[in-house]
């Protein structure tokens, strides 16, 4: 067996790994935040102790002007009711309904920071939260897929959230 195949293996065992995860996953709507104007996610447990918690974060939002794809990784910690959260990652978006035809949309892609309160009372399935969102947004330019024009903003988001 060569290396890269023991390689592969490997790291095909240690994601099946980390993907199995703990605990139940989440169902999450959140206002503002990472996408255009609301998103609707799937947290999936990575990891969990008794203090710290980490998810996968896949999501979609769709609305009259927007497709977004949010994907990151958000942890916690479970000391008590009152929690801090943060996370990170990735949405690629389209400004223009027509996402699969680059003349007639505007693809983007976010790259998203967050931090924030949230809201979980112990042994419940629910949970709110505030956060403060920093994001880069690389835009290419129409004509040309390799000149970008990067801006950064700050944003605020509400998220609802409950287990399934």
């Amino acid at each position: 067996m060569n290396k890269l195949s023991l390689i592969l293996i490997t790291l095909s065992m240690s994601l099946g790994n980390l993907l199995h995860g703990q605990g139940d996953p989440y169902f999450m709507l959140e206002i503002g935040g990472w996408a255009p104007f609301y998103s609707v996610n799937y947290l999936k447990p990575l990891t969990g102790n008794d203090k710290i918690a980490a998810f996968l974060r896949m999501g979609g939002s769709i609305g009259p002007e927007h497709i977004g794809l949010p994907l990151g990784i958000m942890i916690h910690n479970k000391v008590s009711p009152h929690q801090w959260q943060a996370g990170g990652g990735v949405v690629i978006y389209s400004e223009g309904i027509r996402a699969w035809d680059r003349n007639q949309s505007d693809i983007k892609g976010r790259l998203v920071f967050d931090v924030g309160y949230r809201y979980q009372p112990a042994k419940k399935a629910y949970f709110f939260g505030l956060i403060a969102t920093f994001f880069g947004v690389a835009d290419p330019s129409p004509g040309d897929w390799f000149e970008f024009e990067r801006r950064g903003y700050l944003g605020a988001g509400l998220q609802i959230g409950t287990k399934i």
